[in-house]
């Protein structure tokens, strides 16, 4: 007789208990959170790059349009 496992080691024949329930839940949520914290570790110099090279956008973005609408007001009193 075969017999699956699905909680810690319990049988699915008897019911897991809460314990063993919340247990798996919460380390399954560890687990989850490990392996993100080792992700971004991993990659904190991309995920920097991508954090600055985004800020220097923005701060271009906001000047140039601040720049552009100048100009076009010069440009609109010419016509």
């Amino acid at each position: 007789m075969r017999v699956n496992k699905v909680f810690s080691g319990v049988n699915m024949s008897s019911a897991p208990t809460i314990a063993t329930v919340i247990t798996d839940v919460f380390n399954s949520i560890l687990n989850i959170i490990d392996n993100v914290a080792l992700t971004v570790s991993q990659n904190a110099t991309a995920f920097a790059e991508v954090l600055i090279l985004g800020g220097i956008a923005y701060v271009v973005y906001r000047i140039g349009t601040g720049i552009v609408r100048r100009l076009a007001g010069v440009f609109r009193g010419f016509y």
